[in-house]
């Protein structure tokens, strides 16, 4: 896969790849109300973005509903 600017802008202001640096935002905002749109903010791109982002690097969003120290059960 190739990385947009952004990515590696992102990449290169936090010195982690794009997958840690999306992992570690899931994990800050788990369980949080509206965390894609949070997240987004917090990193400057849209919602739509952070969604193709963790499909692109196998990230399953699911697995961070919940809060932390509860599992996540797929319906």
């Amino acid at each position: 896969m190739e990385k947009t600017p952004t990515q590696e802008k992102l990449e290169a202001q936090q010195g982690k790849d794009i997958r840690q640096i999306l992992v570690g935002c899931l994990e800050a905002r788990r369980g949080q109300r509206n965390k894609i749109n949070k997240i987004a903010i917090d990193l400057g791109v849209t919602a739509p973005t952070i969604y193709r982002w963790c499909e692109e690097n196998g990230i399953d969003i699911e697995e961070y509903r919940c809060p932390p120290g509860q599992l996540a059960t797929k319906h």
